[in-house]
């Protein structure tokens, strides 16, 4: 599944995604042969943890 995909699985923006891997509070993410993030349900399942704690149970975050 690519970022975008997951994003709006997630509904947040692809760029917190990519903030979160480069902060390492999740991944890292692998990648494809162009270099493009290829998220697995694991990763996924692990933004949604994250999700969770950095927001309290389901509010989604306010992304710019």
């Amino acid at each position: 599944m690519e970022t975008l995909d997951v994003a709006r699985k997630l509904g947040i923006a692809s760029v917190t995604l990519r903030l979160w891997e480069r902060r390492g509070l999740i991944g890292p993410i692998q990648k494809d042969s162009r270099g493009w993030r290829q998220w697995s349900e694991r990763d996924v399942a692990e933004c949604r943890k994250l999700l969770t704690k950095l927001h309290g149970g389901g509010q989604k975050p306010e992304t710019r």
